[in-house]
């Protein structure tokens, strides 16, 4: 868990990393993920095999698995994704 990130009650975190100024809400369980700088995860939600990249939100009560969140990318609360690579439109990529 990195500097200043802060983890809420009945919190689960396992075979996971967890960055630095995260947010972490009451009743997550996040295992077999990373979760990049940034982060803010509401209450209720799980991340299972997943990576939750730099500023992004999950608001209340997600499921993410087996999925990629991209920066600044923000799940609406009670949304399941899942084998999905989220981002936002237009979001700096590559070739030509």
């Amino acid at each position: 868990v990195g500097a200043s990130s802060a983890l809420g009650a009945r919190c689960s975190v396992k075979k996971s990393i967890i960055g630095k100024h995260c947010k972490i809400g009451a009743y997550v369980k996040i295992s077999n993920s990373i979760i990049m700088d940034h982060v803010t995860i509401g209450e209720r939600c799980t991340v299972t095999n997943s990576v939750i990249c730099n500023h992004a939100f999950l608001l209340e009560q997600c499921a993410v698995r087996d999925s990629s969140i991209g920066v600044s990318y923000s799940v609406p609360a009670k949304t399941e994704v899942k084998n999905e690579q989220l981002c936002l439109q237009g979001g700096g990529g590559g070739g030509g």
